[in-house]
């Protein structure tokens, strides 16, 4: 099938959770940071293997939120 895991180049695990959040926050016409953490929160709950659990753990706690 294709690569999986720690097997997908870093480069690309780090653009696809990086790009789910832009397109997320740029998606929605609310306040940025009202939408900052709910994005956030959105992407750790709702995960269906999109992303790289390592990235997203790393995105959500490099930008400090908590989720």
């Amino acid at each position: 099938m294709g690569l999986r895991g720690a097997r997908i180049p870093l480069a690309a695990r780090i653009s696809t959770v990086v790009d789910g959040f832009d397109a997320s926050m740029t998606s929605e016409s609310k306040s940025s940071s009202g939408r900052f953490y709910a994005v956030l929160k959105e992407m750790h709950d709702q995960d269906d293997g999109r992303y790289a659990p390592d990235m997203l753990r790393a995105l959500i706690a490099g930008l400090g939120t908590g989720v």
